[in-house]
């Protein structure tokens, strides 16, 4: 997880959510997005073609595409789906659900 917001309130909701060994880093209180993202690519070796950054803002998605990582825009978060759309994303989902359907494929 990489969030701007406090660190109190992303565990919180990840522990909430029931969704907590379910990460092996939460990183908050960014506010560098572009450059932490890059971090995490090459602290954990990922390959950028096979990493994705979920994200609520036209921002998380141009940080997520500075990266070279995979996009996808949320549409109940802090924009508005048009605003999502304009960021132009690899993928938008309307419900959680649908990020079953993006692994999946």
């Amino acid at each position: 997880v990489l969030s701007g917001d406090p660190t109190s309130k992303i565990t919180l909701q990840i522990k909430n959510a029931g969704l907590t060994d379910y990460f092996k880093k939460v990183i908050t209180d960014i506010h560098d997005k572009d450059l932490a993202l890059k971090q995490v690519v090459n602290e954990f070796n990922l390959d950028p073609q096979n990493t994705f950054y979920i994200g609520d803002t036209a921002g998380d998605i141009e940080s997520g595409k500075s990266a070279g990582i995979k996009t996808i825009g949320i549409t109940w978060g802090f924009n508005s789906k048009s605003t999502i759309q304009k960021a132009n994303p690899d993928y938008i989902i309307n419900d959680i659900i649908e990020l079953d359907l993006i692994s999946n494929s």
